[in-house]
């Protein structure tokens, strides 16, 4: 959802983390947070075809290594689902948002898995931007328990803003056509204009 008030009106926020969860656990043993252990066996289908890891399709959180051909490249499967799985969706949807992905028409969860492993980097970012295939290259090199480089990939994609002379100042698509006397006046409303709001407490 977008923000209401203010500088919020150009924030996107994520609010629905239903499916989310803790990647780090209290380690029962040592009373320390630590990784969480992945689940063995096979799981139940969280998230959407068209967006998720190959991992997620596989539908567990503890599998084997597996090499797939794609063309004349190889392509490693992470041992576990983890941090870098939600990377994977995040740059599927920045794909689906630049040119659509090759699988957009698919309904069929085994078709789209299908098309994923045949699909080739070349194929997959046709028209988009050349920082996606750095993106791409640097998720590969992740496993289950690595931190991402959070800053890289904003610095990544910071740069190719700055490569096409783009600005985060740009107007959003629903802003197009907006006066712009209008914009400035919605980003100069103050917190202290805000009206408050009960806390959830008392509302229950």
């Amino acid at each position: 959802m977008i923000g209401k008030y203010g500088r919020d009106t150009r924030m996107i926020y994520l609010i629905d983390f239903g499916m989310a969860r803790s990647f780090v656990a209290k380690d029962m043993a040592t009373g320390q947070l630590a990784i969480r252990k992945p689940r063995e066996g096979e799981q139940l289908f969280r998230g959407t075809p068209r967006y998720c890891s190959l991992n997620t399709h596989y539908r567990k959180e503890q599998v084997l290594a597996i090499i797939v051909a794609i063309a004349t490249t190889l392509s490693y499967l992470c041992l576990y689902q983890g941090r870098v799985d939600d990377l994977w969706s995040w740059l599927y949807m920045l794909v689906e948002l630049h040119t659509g992905l090759p699988w957009n028409r698919l309904g069929d969860e085994k078709e789209i898995l299908a098309r994923k492993l045949k699909c080739t980097p070349k194929q997959l970012f046709r028209s988009c931007p050349e920082e996606f295939f750095k993106i791409y290259d640097y998720l590969k090199t992740l496993k289950y328990e690595d931190r991402p480089d959070y800053y890289g990939l904003f610095s990544e994609c910071a740069a190719g803003l700055k490569r096409v002379y783009g600005s985060f100042l740009d107007r959003y698509e629903w802003e197009i056509g907006i006066d712009e006397e209008d914009i400035n006046t919605a980003l100069s409303i103050s917190e202290h204009d805000r009206k408050p709001h009960k806390a959830l407490g008392s509302m229950l």
